[in-house]
């Protein structure tokens, strides 16, 4: 990876969602720091939900996201000192799938890590 921290976060967040694509729960949690935090608003798909350490995090990743059939596509990265916001667009794995829903994860930083994310859906 490049020295430039955004560079690197941005291929961090890459990473991050290709595992979580890709259903790689151990990977995917992998890039999160040990204590952080998870929040995500309710929305069509889950319940709003605080989530503290990876493990909570892991555990909720398989629950709640490993029999949703849809992957996100990440359509912009906009990065800021140690934070950064992430745009996505649904890509359904089959055409039945019924969300539509585009999302906006907020992601702070300490150093390579994830040390806290906010998701809320934008469509």
């Amino acid at each position: 990876m490049t020295s430039n921290p955004e560079n690197r976060r941005d291929a961090v967040l890459r990473d991050f969602y290709a595992a979580i694509n890709a259903k790689n729960w151990q990977r995917a949690t992998g890039f999160l720091a040990p204590a952080c935090r998870w929040h995500v608003l309710a929305n069509d798909v889950v319940d709003s939900v605080l989530l503290l350490g990876v493990d909570a995090v892991r555990a909720w990743f398989e629950t709640a996201l490993g029999s949703v059939p849809t992957r996100q596509t990440i359509a912009k990265i906009v990065s800021s000192d140690g934070a950064s916001a992430v745009f996505t667009e649904p890509a359904a794995d089959r055409p039945c799938d019924s969300s539509t829903s585009g999302w906006i994860d907020i992601f702070r930083f300490e150093g390579d890590l994830i040390a806290e994310h906010v998701s809320l859906r934008s469509g």
